[in-house]
């Protein structure tokens, strides 16, 4: 019925206690005739506790504590309606008490849930928008985050940029790590380039000792004709790219140069991130092939152009200058008879160098050739990469050329960062002779 058993039972605990008093000290008539009557306690009690439902329920355990079995005897010459009245005003005035005031207490109690529940949908309310708050805070910070790195990306393509605009071909090559990481950011990247028919890594970034990634793809190779033969960029979400790359990588294309057409490698990732790899990196990729064929060949077109001629930047000619200088040199040591020999400069770096720092690598090279040489020395680079040169020594004894070879493997040694493993050789070789000496590091 609705009914609270407690309240039932705090009711019967004090009209028995009230009843039990009547008993011990009152008139044993269960305060019939006193007024006010002292059920109105429990009756009260119940209902300014716990409403009108209860107090109504109270009042009624209190009329019949009253009533039953304590009815008086009807007086003689006694009206009954009278005695009817008499026996029912408190009965009727605990009814119509406990109701009102019970209903008082049910309003409250309607109230505070009508309020409780307001409350909960205020305090839901806030919950939400805290959610939504961290959210928006969140994506903010997840926004400013993308700006930054945004900005740090473009600043880093100019940096790079500005490292593989350069006049020389190795130092195009020691600038393309630099461009490929601040325009695709992959962990493991490689660079190949064309010796006749078949593609040589030249440059590879992130690998580890257990990769088995391929070093020289020859023109029979599925990656050389799509890559090379047919121009194509692969990648490994096509499952037709995917079967020609066979695990060498995740994207793969020909290094070509936007002005002339002409190919001068490969550029192949074989690791980057999930988050990205996109459709934005595979276009990058295609516009990092051109960027990297493009200035490849305009440096190989200075160093020939200046090869031709016999100048070269920084004071040390290019690798295409060094056969007809050889040519020209020996022809005229032949006819004026002095002495001709040649000192082969070579540094060994370790694959673990990191390659952002090999660029002063060979600055230190160069520096030290340059405060080395003496004014009728004439030094070519060799092999394109910057780590070998030949320097001929016209009119200089072959023992004076072994002493200049040590001068300049301790000044390139010292110019070298300690703790890599870096290797510095330098041999001096007499070219009109068939008797040559090594002077090795």
């Amino acid at each position: 019925m609705g009914l609270r058993v407690i309240a039932l039972v705090e009711a019967l605990l004090l009209l028995a206690a009230i009843i039990i008093l009547d008993l011990l000290s009152g008139p044993g008539d269960r305060f019939l005739n006193i007024q006010p009557h002292p059920f109105w306690i429990p009756v009260l009690l119940v209902a300014a506790q716990y409403g009108a439902l209860e107090g109504v329920a109270a009042a009624v355990l209190a009329s019949a504590a009253l009533l039953v079995g304590n009815l008086p005897a009807l007086g003689f010459g006694e009206d009954p309606y009278s005695y009817m009245v008499g026996l029912a005003i408190n009965p009727s005035m605990w009814l119509a008490g406990g109701f009102a005031v019970g209903e008082l207490r049910s309003q409250a109690d309607r109230r505070a849930s009508a309020m409780e529940v307001e409350l909960a949908a205020a305090a839901n309310r806030e919950q939400r928008l805290s959610e939504a708050a961290e959210r928006l805070a969140t994506a903010n910070r997840a926004l400013e985050e993308r700006v930054a790195g945004q900005l740090r990306t473009v600043a880093s393509l100019y940096e790079a940029s500005r490292a593989v605009e350069q006049l020389g071909a190795g130092d195009v090559l020691v600038g393309i790590a630099g461009l490929v990481r601040a325009g695709l950011n992959p962990t493991k990247f490689s660079l190949y380039l064309l010796n006749h028919d078949q593609l040589e890594a030249v440059l590879n970034e992130g690998w580890s000792a257990n990769d088995k990634f391929t070093r020289v793809f020859g023109a029979g190779s599925a990656l050389y004709r799509e890559v090379i033969a047919h121009h194509k960029f692969l990648c490994v979400a096509t499952p037709a790219d995917h079967a020609v790359l066979a695990g060498e990588g995740m994207l793969a294309g020909p290094v070509i140069s936007a002005e002339t057409g002409e190919i001068l490698g490969m550029l192949k990732v074989e690791r980057m991130n999930a988050l990205d790899f996109n459709m934005t990196a595979v276009e990058s990729f295609r516009v990092l092939c051109q960027w990297i064929g493009t200035s490849f060949a305009r440096a190989r077109t200075f160093e020939h152009a200046f090869g031709r001629s016999f100048v070269g930047a920084g004071g040390i000619l290019s690798a295409s200058a060094e056969p007809a200088l050889t040519l020209f040199l020996k022809s005229l040591a032949r006819r004026a008879r002095f002495e001709l020999s040649a000192i082969n400069v070579s540094v060994h770096v370790p694959d673990s160098f990191p390659t952002a720092r090999k660029a002063e690598i060979i600055r230190g090279i160069r520096q030290a050739l340059a405060n080395g040489l003496r004014q009728t020395d004439i030094a070519c680079e060799r092999g394109g990469h910057g780590y070998e040169y030949v320097i001929m020594t016209p009119v200089c004894p072959h023992a004076e050329a072994r002493r200049l070879s040590d001068t300049l493997r301790t000044a390139i040694a010292q110019a070298m960062p300690a703790g890599f493993g870096i290797r510095v050789s330098a041999i001096a070789v007499p070219m009109l002779e068939h008797a040559a000496l090594e002077v090795r590091a």
